[in-house]
Order: C-alpha cells, then structure tokens, then sequence
C-alpha cells in the first residue's frame, strides 16, 4: 500500500515555500512452517520523502566583490581588496534579491534558492517461534533498519549525507520447570551504526590544512558557505555494540509470588568526531569589511596527530526480587529490591581523558578511569499494595 502527501504551499518563518513528497509503503506476511509447532513472522516497512524548501542566504553584493570607492566606503583600506581573500568570495553566489536598504548600505544582499534534502528508511524484521516441548518454547527475532539522510547547501559545491545501520538479534527461551516455576532466559545483540559525512569540491588549493577539504569560513553578517543544514561539525561516527544476557524466574508459593531475575549488558562504543575539533580549520570575521581587509578575529585548527576516535567498554548489572505477597482476599503487599550498577569505562587503548580536579587542574588526565563510579550503592527498594474494594 503507498501513500503519497499532497504537494503544499506552507508559509513559513524564514521559508516562503515547503514542498514534500512521502511516500510510505510495506506489508507483512506470517503463517506456520511446521503445523502447531513452528511460526514464522516477517515485516517491511518503506519511506521515501523528498522536500523543498525555499530559503535564503546574507551573501556580498557585486559592488563588495571588487575594488573600488564602494568597498572603500564600508571600510576596506585604499579601496583595495586583500588578494588572499579574493578566491573565497565565490563561495558566496551572486545576490538575487536587493529589497533591504539597510544591508544593501553594508554591501550584503540576500540569495534565494531552494534545498532539496532527501530522506530513504528500509525496516525489516523476522521471526520465528517453535515449542520444542509441552515445558518449553523459543523464539528468535531479527530487525534491521537502513536510512540515508542527503542534504544540500546554498553552496552547490558542499552536501552532506547522514548513512545509518541499526541491527538486532533476540534469542529467547521459556521453560516450565513445574507448576509452581517458570522461567524465562534471553540473549541478544544490538549494533547501532550511524555516520555524518561532509562532501565539498571547493578548489584543494584554498584549503586551510593541507591534505583536507575547505574549512570553516564564518563572516558577521553573511551566511557560512562551508555550513551544510546547520552544522559544520562533520565528520562524525558512532557505532555501538551491545550484548545483553538475562534470566528471569516466576515462583509461586502459597501467598506469594516471587519474581527474580538478572540482566547483563556488556557495551562497547566507538566514537569518531572529527568535525568539532576542526579538522580543516576555521577562519572568523567580525564583519565583512574585516574578511575583505583579511583581518580574522579568531583561527582555530585541530592540533596535528590529535587522536580524535574514541573505544569506550563497560558493563551494567542489575538483579532484582519482588514478593507479591496476598494477605487478604482483598489486599496484596508489593515488596521488592533491586540493585543496578555499571562497570567503570575503560578506553581500550588508554586514551580516556578526564579532568579530575576543576579547581586545581590546569590540564586534563590523560588515562582511565573517566570518571569515579557512581553507581556501587544502587539499591532501589520497593513498597507498594494493591487494595480490592
């Protein structure tokens, strides 16, 4: 089945038009595989959505591109446009709309033009369940989830594409031991991939950092033409691996249920974000007039050899017991405890950095533990009842 939203027209703060397309379709399908026995289970679900949206960008005005009086006039020395940073202004496109006087007067006139950001999503999922025994069944689950994210930018010469990659696998298995105790034991494995990358063809030879695509360049006034859809802090990945263990047990006796069990996770997190350190350098300018003199305010760049990924590990355990305890017909007595507490996290190769005194400090510990655990004395206990009127 597909559906497809109506093309509109939405006024908007910042954007005169908003034009989407989504198109969602998908179908399940399940049946036995072995009669009374065995189950299957099977799902898929699409998106397509493509937008357009109607915008605009602060860019310098034709006047403000070349030597003259009119630069003079805002403020550039002799008239005379700095040479090193006369290739950057084509970054900015030509100006289409001179409507505000007063950043006109400035040298900035305003650029219409369209984004046309374009999201893809493919979720899967299967499952099977088969009793082996009268006493005891299993089943086992797997989803998987695919999405691209492309984004464009005033600049044509810049786009960005966020990539994602979501799995999980579920195991688990019920047995009746008796008629007083049941039990429940599952595992899994969860993988969460997601990527942020930035695309430029901006001349190499104006990089900033040899050896990496055209950085930062931000100007008071004027729209960043390095900027994809917000941001400049690309690359960036995280990818996140967990394995999950846990054992349930339901006993009853008499007036009380019991309920007891435990859960393990061991996690492993990788962490890549090369973006907010500026990997390809970032130029500042107060004002158009300092860009066009080449008078930076600020110039930051990512230190050579930084080590910016990170390889985190660490577990949490948690175990619990509940009494659902009858005491009348009419009243039961909840009573439980249950205790949680997490691994310190370790950096697999040493690089766990921390600054361990804010006062006395004057530069970070390059070295685990992170941070000092929390989380030995997290017990929770629980009252409560539940009263039949």
């Amino acid at each position: 089945m597909v559906f497809h939203a109506p093309e509109d027209t939405i006024e908007r703060p910042l954007c005169h038009l908003f034009n989407a397309l989504i198109s969602n379709f998908g179908g399940a399908i399940g049946g036995p595989i072995r009669r009374d026995h065995t189950f299957f289970f099977f799902t898929y679900e699409g998106l397509r959505q493509s937008r357009g949206v109607t915008t605009f960008a602060q860019v310098p005005l034709d006047q403000a591109r070349v030597d003259g009086p009119f630069v003079q006039s805002l403020g550039v020395t002799n008239g005379q446009i700095h040479p090193a940073v006369k290739p950057y202004l084509s970054f900015w496109p030509r100006a289409n709309n001179l409507d505000d006087a007063r950043e006109v007067s400035q040298g900035v006139g305003r650029y219409y033009y369209t984004l046309k950001p374009q999201q893809k999503d493919h979720y899967i999922q299967g499952r099977i369940d088969h009793t082996l025994t009268a006493s005891g069944s299993l089943f086992g689950r797997y989803s998987v989830q695919d999405s691209s994210d492309h984004r464009d930018a005033m600049a044509p010469e810049i786009s960005s594409d966020y990539p994602t990659r979501n799995q999980y696998f579920t195991l688990s298995y019920n047995h009746i031991f008796s008629s007083m105790l049941l039990g429940t034991f599952r595992g899994s494995f969860s993988r969460t991939h997601a990527t942020a990358i930035y695309n430029s063809e901006f001349p190499r030879e104006l990089a900033f950092q040899r050896g990496q695509p055209v950085g930062n360049l931000g100007v008071t006034g004027l729209t960043n033409p390095t900027n994809v859809s917000g941001t400049t802090s690309l690359p960036v990945e995280l990818n996140q691996r967990i394995f999950s263990y846990s054992a349930d047990l339901y006993y009853t006796l008499g007036q009380h249920s019991l309920k007891f069990g435990m859960l393990l996770n061991r996690y492993r997190q990788f962490l890549y974000n090369d973006g907010g350190n500026s990997p390809r350098g970032a130029w500042s300018f107060n004002s158009l007039a300092d860009f066009l003199n080449a008078r930076p305010n600020q110039f930051s760049m990512k230190t050579p050899g930084s080590i910016t990924d990170r390889t985190f590990e660490y577990q949490t355990w948690g175990f619990y017991l509940q009494d659902d305890f009858r005491i009348l017909s009419n009243l039961t007595l909840n009573l439980g405890l249950r205790y949680e507490f997490q691994t310190e996290v370790d950096e697999i190769r040493g690089n766990g950095a921390a600054l361990r005194d804010v006062l006395k400090d004057a530069n970070v510990t390059v070295s685990d533990p992170v941070f000092i655990n929390p989380s030995l004395k997290n017990f929770s206990p629980r009252v409560g009842f539940a009263w039949d009127v």
